[in-house]
């Protein structure tokens, strides 16, 4: 037996879990982005000069994480000595990329075009 829900109801149900679905990427961007920039302020602590790239090669090889995004974790904590700083410019759709500004900005999801009558996905 099938529920049909009037499309208000569907239409409320449907903004429910996409505002959850926000809301869980955000937390999730945020943890790793804090990781990321205590990784980078932990590296910097250790290396105050500016050619670390030895340093870098060295710990990929034995931390098990490339060196670009060692170098990447060093670069967010030196533009963003306070990370709050980088996320109060992007909102809920902070990201490494956006924080750092690497020319390539994340495309906005396309709005999935919806039935009028029932609230329904078109395909």
């Amino acid at each position: 037996m099938s529920q049909e829900l009037v499309p208000e109801m569907y239409e409320a149900l449907r903004e429910e879990l996409e505002a959850l679905k926000v809301e869980a990427n955000f937390s999730i961007n945020m943890q790793k982005l804090e990781w990321a920039h205590k990784a980078g302020e932990t590296i910097r602590s250790y290396a105050q000069t500016e050619n670390i790239t030895p340093l870098l090669s060295r710990l990929a090889e034995d931390v098990g994480i490339s060196e670009r995004t060692l170098y990447r974790y060093v670069e967010l904590y030196d533009k963003y000595p306070k990370l709050e700083d980088g996320i109060n410019q992007h909102g809920k759709n902070v990201s490494m990329t956006l924080l750092l500004g690497d020319g390539k900005e994340e495309k906005p999801q396309k709005e999935k075009e919806r039935c009028k009558e029932c609230g329904q996905t078109l395909r």
